[in-house]
C-alpha cells in the first residue's frame, strides 16, 4: 500500500509540473502571460519558460515572423515530450516578414531547433523564399535527437525540411513537402530539396515516414554525406527536378538520393522500403 501511494504521489507530481502555454497571431510577447486568454506571439516568448512535458498551443491564423524561432536550450525526455502542436482544429500558417532577421548564416531558418525530444505537429510553414544564394530552410534539426515533425504541410519555401549534423532518432512522419525552390542559389535550382538529411555520424539513425514530397526544385530526399541510416518508408515522391512551372527542368531531379558517404566499410545505411516513386 506505501509503494502504491508513493507512486501516485509521485505521478500527481509530474502531472502538476507541466504545464500549457498559448500563442497566438494576436498575442503580446510582452503584455500577455501564455494563457489562452492573453497569449504570447512567438515561440521564442514561449520557450524561455518551456519545460519537459509542457505544451505549446498556436492558436489558427498567420504568424509573419520577423526572426527565426530558436528552439535550443530545454529538452523533454522520453516519457515527458514538449509539444508544439495547433490548437484544437485550428490552422497555424507560420511564414516571415521581409526584412527577416536569421540566427545562423549557414542555417537560416524559420524554426530552427537544437534540442532532443520536442514534437513540432500540424503546422504549416510557407512563404520561407530564399532572399540570397544560402538555402532559406522553414525548419532546421540541427544537433537534435530522438524528436517527432509530424503532419506538417512545407511549401513555397526556399528548401524543405533539414535534418543535419549530430542529429539522430528523429522521425519526420505524414508530412506534406512539395513546391520549394531556390532559385537564387550559385547554381539555381540545385540545392532545394524536399527533405534533406546530411552530414550525420555513423551510428544515428533517422526515419522518414508515410511523407508526401513532391514538386521540389532538386530532389525530393538528399541524404549526401549522411554516414549514419537512414530509413524511407511508406512515402510517395515524385515530380522533382522542375523549376515552378513544373515543366523546365532544373536540378538533379532525383526521388531519393542515396548520397555519397565518407566510410568504406559495407554496412547497410539506406533502407528503402514500400515507396511509390515517379518522375
Amino acid at each position: 500500500m506505501k509503494n502504491m501511494i508513493f507512486l501516485l504521489l509521485l505521478f500527481a507530481s509530474i502531472i502538476a509540473h507541466s504545464a500549457t502555454y498559448y500563442i497566438s497571431p494576436t498575442g503580446n510577447d510582452t503584455s500577455g502571460n501564455g494563457s489562452i486568454s492573453s497569449p504570447w506571439f512567438t515561440l521564442n516568448k514561449a520557450w524561455t519558460v518551456i519545460a519537459a512535458g509542457d505544451v505549446i498551443y498556436m492558436r489558427g491564423g498567420t504568424y509573419a515572423y520577423n526572426s527565426t524561432q530558436v528552439l535550443t536550450g530545454k529538452n523533454g525526455t522520453s516519457s515527458n515530450r514538449i509539444l508544439v502542436t495547433a490548437y484544437a482544429n485550428e490552422k497555424p500558417i507560420v511564414t516571415k516578414q521581409t526584412p527577416f532577421t536569421y540566427h545562423n548564416r549557414n542555417f537560416t531558418s524559420l524554426i530552427f531547433i537544437s534540442a532532443n525530444y520536442i514534437t513540432i505537429s500540424k503546422l504549416e510553414l510557407t512563404g520561407f523564399t530564399q532572399q540570397d544564394i544560402y538555402l532559406w530552410m522553414p525548419i532546421c534539426l540541427h544537433t537534435a535527437n530522438n524528436c517527432i515533425i509530424q503532419d506538417l504541410k512545407v511549401h513555397h519555401n526556399g528548401n524543405g525540411i533539414r535534418v543535419t549534423e549530430a542529429s539522430g532518432g528523429n522521425l519526420i512522419v505524414n508530412c506534406d513537402i512539395h513546391d520549394n525552390h531556390d532559385p537564387v542559389s550559385s547554381t539555381p535550382y540545385d540545392d532545394c530539396d524536399g527533405v534533406n538529411i546530411d552530414y550525420i555520424p555513423a551510428g544515428n539513425t533517422n526515419t522518414i515516414r508515410g511523407c508526401r514530397i513532391y514538386y521540389n526544385a532538386d530532389d525530393g530526399v538528399d541524404l549526401w554525406r549522411n554516414n549514419g541510416i537512414a530509413v524511407v518508408d511508406h512515402c510517395w515522391i515524385w515530380g522533382h527536378g522542375y523549376a515552378e512551372n513544373h515543366t523546365t527542368e532544373v536540378g538533379n531531379g532525383n526521388a531519393i538520393k542515396l548520397g555519397e558517404t565518407t566510410t568504406t566499410d559495407a554496412a547497410v545505411r539506406r533502407i528503402i522500403t514500400n515507396n511509390l516513386m515517379f518522375l
